[in-house]
């Protein structure tokens, strides 16, 4: 058993840290790009200040208890996210696969819309007009929460508890180790490709069944290498290129990103 996967103070604050920074840079984010009437309104019910300080307050208790608990986990199975690695070991692999995955999704979307199609007119006018509101600075703070966020969402608490799970119910039949790694990689990225799914009828509509493989897919396939890359090369990789990923897909809008992927990829859009 792996003992070096405990997760350190230090770095437990950091990712607590992170998480809040996501957090708040959702949250302005939200309020930049949707204008003065969700400021108002938020304003009117409790107050800015308050309404912040209250959402940090329990975004602190929630985020420090997921780390707590997946410190636990990562000391009963056989991952090793924060193993010591030199900053090259760090960013080569996250250039490489953010850079790939990002470049191919696009390509990926456009096959996919071939055989699976795409949501009503009505919702390409509606992405139009949001994504006219998304500039740079939007982009940058939700790419944040996008990474830190979900990444300690799935991968450090959610991947490691699957496979926890995993691992008792094969014991039985010896079929631990690099089997249950994958279907927990698997089963993850299933749950948050379950997760995106079920915030899709706001965002599009009602959707056919061919509709709701298509989104399913497209939240899950890059889930799946941020997963791989969470237990081969550890946590800063894996985040490092969900945010490469992220950029690049979310940078070029209409020139040569679909506009379904983008609106998978990025929590802002559909937004009340």
């Amino acid at each position: 058993m792996i003992t070096r996967s405990r997760i350190s103070l230090t770095t437990g604050l950091i990712l607590v840290l992170l998480c809040l920074i996501g957090a708040l840079s959702l949250t302005f984010s939200s309020l930049t790009t949707h204008g003065a009437s969700a400021l108002s309104k938020l304003l009117m019910i409790q107050g800015l200040f308050s309404a912040i300080l209250r959402g940090l307050v329990i975004a602190s208790l929630f985020y420090s208890l997921l780390v707590l608990l997946s410190n636990v986990i990562l000391n009963k199975v056989d991952l090793d996210p924060f193993a010591p690695r030199s900053l090259r070991e760090i960013i080569s692999p996250a250039l490489m696969y953010g850079v790939l995955l990002g470049l191919a999704m696009p390509l990926l979307e456009r096959f996919l819309s071939g055989y699976l199609g795409m949501p009503s007119p009505a919702f390409k006018a509606r992405l139009t007009r949001e994504l006219a509101l998304l500039g740079w600075p939007q982009q940058l703070m939700v790419s944040l929460f996008d990474v830190f966020n979900k990444e300690v969402h799935y991968r450090l608490f959610t991947l490691p508890a699957v496979l926890l799970i995993l691992n008792k119910l094969f014991r039985p039949i010896h079929l631990q180790g690099h089997f249950t790694i994958l279907l927990s990689i698997f089963i993850t990225a299933l749950i948050s490709g379950i997760v995106s799914l079920g915030t899709s009828d706001n965002i599009f509509g009602p959707l056919t069944v061919l509709m709701k493989t298509h989104i399913l897919l497209l939240a899950t396939i890059p889930s799946m290498l941020f997963g791989w890359l969470f237990c081969k090369k550890g946590f800063w990789t894996a985040s490092l290129a969900h945010f490469i990923t992220f950029i690049i897909i979310n940078s070029s809008f209409f020139i040569t990103t679909p506009p379904l992927l983008i609106a998978v990829s990025n929590p802002l859009v559909g937004t009340p």
